[in-house]
């Protein structure tokens, strides 16, 4: 018996952008097990679906992600899916989470984010760049989304005149990876107006605090110790 958990069931995301949600899969049976991830409800190419090459232990977790990549040709709306879990060729042992894909309507304020991968030990800083391609001023409230990185915004509510590019500082920062190697954490940062919101997302790139080299001397002293 295997459990699926999606830590969002509303994925919002704005045609020609990218984002990710984390799944967990939790084996609950007695055995290990080998799952095959499927989702429905959407053309081809549009959600990255991860295939497990290892078994899960009975009573573990599992962490993984969802990759969606939305062209802009795809039609705006919510767009109903469907996500199986299946242990075997059967319908018997399978388990199937429903969530919502809500493509935005393209806009005339286009957001990116600069650098697209933010890199730190346990904070990192970046740049969000909006640009207002329409004959109106744009009022935008920057906010973040993520389970593993806060954001800061400095300001976090920025006017954009009609043509003008304005640049917003930010910071993201997680809890500290101490020994283990170098993690990637995602995030979403929406800009919401009045019309609708705008996002585009981006992968927090964490290093060690305590670096190989540095790791590999405190060995060595405490080998000297000995």
């Amino acid at each position: 018996m295997i459990t699926a958990l999606l830590h969002s069931r509303d994925v919002h995301i704005a045609p020609g952008a990218s984002t990710e949600i984390v799944l967990e899969l939790v084996n609950n049976g007695r055995e290990p097990i080998l799952p095959r991830i499927n989702v429905s409800g959407a053309p081809p190419g549009v959600v990255a679906v991860p295939q497990l090459t290892q078994p899960i232990a009975p009573g573990e977790t599992h962490r993984t992600s969802l990759g969606f990549a939305v062209p802009r040709t795809f039609s705006s709306g919510r767009h109903q899916l469907s996500l199986r879990v299946r242990t075997d060729d059967t319908e018997t042992d399978s388990t199937a989470v429903s969530f919502t894909l809500s493509v935005l309507a393209l806009d005339n304020v286009a957001i990116s984010i600069s650098p697209a991968s933010v890199r730190g030990r346990w904070r990192g800083r970046f740049k969000v760049v909006l640009h207002n391609r329409s004959n109106a001023a744009t009022e935008l409230d920057l906010i973040a989304q993520s389970d593993d990185v806060s954001i800061k915004f400095k300001p976090s509510r920025v006017r954009v005149r009609p043509g003008e590019r304005t640049t917003t500082r930010a910071v993201a920062w997680s809890k500290p990876v101490l020994f283990s190697t170098s993690s990637r954490k995602s995030f979403t940062v929406l800009a919401k107006a009045r019309s609708r919101p705008l996002q585009t997302g981006a992968v927090f790139s964490q290093r060690p605090l305590v670096g190989g080299f540095a790791r590999r001397m405190v060995l060595i002293l405490a080998m000297l110790a000995l």
